[in-house]
C-alpha cells in the first residue's frame, strides 16, 4: 500500500494505492488549513478502507514547486509517517504529477501551477516511450509571457483561472 500526498497548492490531495489500483482518493480546497486537515483526512481514509497504518509500504509526496508552507506540511507529514513506520518516502515533482494527468500526445505539454504574485511555475514535457518527460527546468512566467513564449502547438495542463483562460485563448497554438 502506498499513501500519496500532494500539498503543493491550495488544493490538497491524498490517495491510497495498492499496487494495482487506486483504492481511494480525495481532493479539496484547503487554503491556509493544510496543517489542520491533512492528518484527519488521511486517518479517515485509512479507517474507511479498513487499512491499518502498518500496512503502508511507502509514502509518495509532491516535492514542489508550490507554496513553501503547504509543501512543508506535506513533506513533514510524510517524513513523520516514514520514520514512525520505517517505510520509504518517494518524492515526486509536482509538475510531473500535473503532466502525467494528460494523455500522451505528439505535441509538447506545458505543465504549470500558480506561484503567487501573478506568476506561474512552468515546466515543458515531451512524450517518450508512453510517458511525459520533463526538460528538467522549472521556469517562472506570467500568463502573458508564457502565452507569447509558446509558438508551436502545445497542450497546457494546470490550475487555470478566468484571466488565464482569456490570455491563453488568444494564442492559437495553445490547447487547454
Amino acid at each position: 500500500m502506498i499513501l500519496a500526498i500532494d500539498t503543493s497548492t491550495a488544493r490538497l490531495g491524498i490517495a491510497v494505492y495498492d499496487g494495482s489500483e487506486v483504492l481511494a482518493e480525495s481532493c479539496w480546497t484547503s487554503p491556509n488549513r493544510h496543517t489542520v486537515s491533512l492528518a484527519p483526512a488521511v486517518d479517515d481514509m485509512l479507517k474507511n478502507l479498513e487499512i491499518e497504518k502498518n500496512k503502508l509500504k511507502a509514502v509518495a509526496v509532491a516535492l514542489g514547486p508550490g507554496s513553501f508552507t503547504s509543501l512543508r506540511v506535506g513533506l513533514s507529514f510524510a517524513k513523520g509517517i516514514s520514520l514512525g513506520l520505517g517505510i520509504p518516502v518517494i518524492g515526486i515533482p509536482t509538475l510531473d504529477i500535473t503532466a502525467d494527468q494528460q494523455p500522451i500526445a505528439d505535441k509538447p505539454l506545458c505543465a504549470f501551477l500558480q506561484a503567487g504574485r501573478g506568476k506561474l511555475a512552468v515546466s515543458f514535457y515531451k512524450a517518450n516511450n508512453g510517458h511525459w518527460n520533463s526538460d528538467g527546468k522549472v521556469e517562472v512566467y506570467t500568463a502573458e509571457t508564457l502565452s507569447e513564449f509558446i509558438t508551436v502547438p502545445t497542450i497546457l495542463s494546470g490550475e487555470f483561472d478566468a484571466q488565464m483562460r482569456s490570455v491563453f485563448s488568444s494564442n492559437e497554438n495553445i490547447q487547454m
